[in-house]
């Protein structure tokens, strides 16, 4: 199973990692964003004995480089506060691939 989740808000993004967990916290798949601002579209991949069971997982962002820029929109450095922040989705359990907008 996929599940692409978009991130729309800027144009670039640094120094984060991206978790995908399952109901009971257990990481199911994990993706570092890297300091060249490419990530605006996360592609997790899973089978459905992850999920244990259940159709809602989370998507767990952390802050990975400090103080330093996490986001660029508009040609303006932000940071990601607090560092680490989460994001519940639902998977679809009749589909293969599942998107979720951020």
């Amino acid at each position: 199973m996929k599940l692409v989740a978009k991130l729309k808000s800027c144009e670039k993004y640094f120094g984060m990692t991206a978790e995908l967990l399952n109901n009971d916290g257990d990481v199911i798949d994990t993706i570092t964003i890297n300091e060249n601002g490419k990530g605006k579209k996360l592609k997790f991949k899973f089978d459905e004995e992850d999920l244990n069971g259940s159709n809602k997982v989370e998507i767990a962002f952390k802050d990975n480089n400090g103080d330093n820029k996490n986001f660029e929109c508009d040609d303006e450095p932000f940071d990601m506060s607090p560092d680490d922040q989460d994001f519940d989705v639902t998977i679809k359990s009749n589909k293969k691939k599942t998107k979720a907008k951020l």
